[in-house]
C-alpha cells in the first residue's frame, strides 16, 4: 500500500502541474489573429498599411489620423487526451483513463491610434500606438480521469487567468511613397492568477485506501521591455512587401506569490500528514525570443486585397518564471512548530519553460461585395514552440493549432465595422502516465470556436 500512496502523491503533484501550466501555453506566444480589420483575413498584415502591431513602417503610409479597436468576445475550447493514464499497478490490475477539459478563451483585444505628422526632410512622418492583449486564456473547468478494474477517483478543478498586454508606441516614415520604415519600444506586461485543486482516491483489492489532495494558489505580475522595427517596399503598383523584427523583452519588474498545500492519508500504515509551502517573494524571470516576420500584400482599393505573412520565433533556453526566493526549484514542507527536510517530500515551486524555433503563417483575402459590404476569409497556423523534452521536464502542454477565419464588414468612407468567426483544430501532446507509472507523452487534441467584433474610424 505504501507503493500506492507514493504513486498517488506523484500523480497528484504532476497532474496539478499539468493543469496549472496548461493555461499559460508558454510555447504559443501569439495564439490567434489580431486586429479589428485583419483577423478575418487570417491575421496577415506585415505588408499592409496603418497598423503599429503588424509593422510600424505601415503607419507612414497613413493619410488620415484614425483609431481602431477590436472587442474581446468569448470563445470555447474543448481538449481531450486519450490514453492519458495507462497504469499497470500489478496483479493483473491496470488503470486506463482519458483526460477531458474545457476552457473559456477571450479573443485578442486591440486598440490602435495613428496620427500623420506631414512631410519633413522629404519624408512623410507619422506616430502611432498599439495596445494589444494577444494572449488571454481564462480557464474555469474540471477534469475527471475515469478508470477500469480498480476503484480510482481523480478530480481536478482549476480557475485560471493568464494575459499579456503589449504596448507598442512607434514612429514611421515613408520616402517617395515607395519605401517606408519605422521603429519603437515594445513593452510587455504579463499577469497570471491561478487556483487549482486536485484530489486522488484509490482503493486497492484488499480494501486498503490511499487518499491525497493538493491545492495551489499562484499570482504573477511582470513588466518587460524590448524594441520593434520594420520596413516596407513597393515592388509594383498595389504590390508591397514588408519585414519586421522584434527583439527579446527582458524583465524590469516582477512580483508574485505561491501557496502549495499537499495532504495524504494511508489507511494501512496509518500515516497522515499535511505539507505546506508558501513563497511570498519568489525569484521571477520573464523573457520572450526574437521574432522575425515577412509579408506580402496586393491591394486593389475598393475591390480586393490578398496578404500573406510568415513569422519566425527563435528558440529559447530554459526560463524559470518563478523559483524560490534564492532560486530554489523545490522547497521542503513546513508547518507550525517544525520543518521536514526529507527531499522526497519537497514541493516543487518552479514554473519553467523552454522554446524551440517555430515558423507560422497567416494568409487571407478581402473581397468587396459592394461599396458598403465586404467579406474576409483566411487561414493561420499556431505551431507550438514547446518541445517533447519540455513537456516531460516542466509539464507544459504542446498544443499546435491550424485555424480558419471568416468575416464580414460594413464599410463607409470613414468607418469600418467587422465581425469575425474562427475555428481552430489543435493537436499535440501533454504529460501522461504509462506502464509502471512512467511519465510519457500522451496525445492531446482540441477544438476552439471564437467570435470577434471590431471597428475602425478616421478622425
Amino acid at each position: 500500500m505504501q507503493r500506492v500512496v507514493r504513486q498517488t502523491l506523484v500523480l497528484t503533484a504532476l497532474l496539478c502541474c499539468v493543469s496549472a501550466e496548461a493555461s499559460a501555453r508558454p510555447g504559443n506566444l501569439e495564439r490567434f489573429p489580431v486586429g479589428a480589420n485583419r483577423a478575418g483575413s487570417g491575421g496577415a498584415g506585415v505588408a499592409s498599411r496603418g497598423s503599429v502591431w503588424f509593422n510600424p513602417a505601415g503607419i507612414g503610409r497613413a493619410t488620415t489620423k484614425g483609431i481602431s479597436a477590436s472587442l474581446s468576445a468569448y470563445g470555447y475550447t474543448v481538449e481531450k487526451s486519450p490514453q492519458f493514464v495507462l497504469w499497470d499497478v500489478g496483479d493483473g490490475t491496470s488503470i486506463e483513463g482519458d483526460l477531458k477539459t474545457s476552457s473559456v478563451d477571450l479573443f485578442p483585444a486591440t486598440l490602435e491610434y495613428v496620427q500623420p505628422l506631414g512631410e519633413l526632410a522629404s519624408l512623410k512622418h507619422a506616430l502611432g500606438i498599439s495596445v494589444v492583449v494577444p494572449d488571454f486564456d481564462q480557464f474555469d473547468g474540471a477534469l475527471i480521469v475515469p478508470a477500469t478494474q480498480l476503484l480510482l477517483e481523480l478530480r481536478a478543478r482549476r480557475i485560471s487567468k493568464s494575459q499579456t498586454f503589449w504596448i507598442l508606441p512607434a514612429w514611421g516614415a515613408c520616402a517617395n511613397e515607395r519605401i517606408c520604415f519605422g521603429a519603437g519600444p515594445a513593452v510587455a506586461v504579463h499577469q497570471a492568477n491561478d487556483v487549482s485543486i486536485t484530489t486522488v482516491f484509490i482503493e486497492a483489492i484488499d480494501g486498503e485506501t490511499a487518499d491525497a489532495s493538493e491545492s495551489l494558489q499562484f499570482e504573477l505580475l511582470t513588466a518587460a521591455v524590448g524594441a520593434y522595427a520594420g520596413a516596407q517596399l513597393q515592388l509594383a503598383e498595389n504590390l508591397w512587401i514588408g519585414i519586421t523584427l522584434r527583439t527579446p523583452v527582458a524583465k524590469v519588474y516582477g512580483s508574485g506569490a505561491e501557496l502549495n498545500v499537499l495532504t495524504a492519508i494511508d489507511s494501512r500504515s496509518g500515516e497522515a500528514y499535511v505539507d505546506r509551502v508558501e513563497v511570498s517573494d519568489p525569484k521571477i524571470e520573464y523573457t520572450t525570443p526574437w521574432r522575425l516576420a515577412l509579408g506580402i500584400a496586393y491591394e486593389k482599393p475598393g475591390e480586393y486585397e490578398f496578404a500573406a505573412d510568415v513569422r519566425l520565433m527563435t528558440g529559447q533556453s530554459k526560463v524559470s518564471l518563478v523559483r524560490g526566493p534564492n532560486g530554489e526549484i523545490a522547497l521542503p514542507p513546513s508547518f507550525p512548530g517544525g520543518q521536514i527536510d526529507d527531499p522526497e517530500r519537497a514541493l516543487v515551486v518552479e514554473r519553467a519553460f523552454e522554446l524551440r524555433p517555430t515558423i507560422n503563417a497567416n494568409v487571407g483575402g478581402r473581397f468587396h461585395l459592394s461599396e458598403e459590404l465586404a467579406a474576409q476569409v483566411g487561414l493561420f497556423t499556431d505551431l507550438s514552440g514547446t518541445s517533447d523534452s519540455d513537456v516531460l521536464a516542466n509539464g507544459n502542454d504542446q498544443l499546435s493549432r491550424i485555424g480558419v477565419t471568416l468575416g464580414g464588414g460594413f464599410l463607409t468612407k470613414e468607418t469600418e465595422t467587422w465581425a469575425t468567426a474562427i475555428y481552430a483544430f489543435g493537436f499535440g501532446s501533454t504529460l501522461g502516465f504509462g506502464e509502471n507509472f512512467q511519465e510519457e507523452l500522451a496525445p492531446l487534441r482540441a477544438h476552439t470556436v471564437m467570435l470577434m467584433l471590431g471597428s475602425r474610424a478616421d478622425l
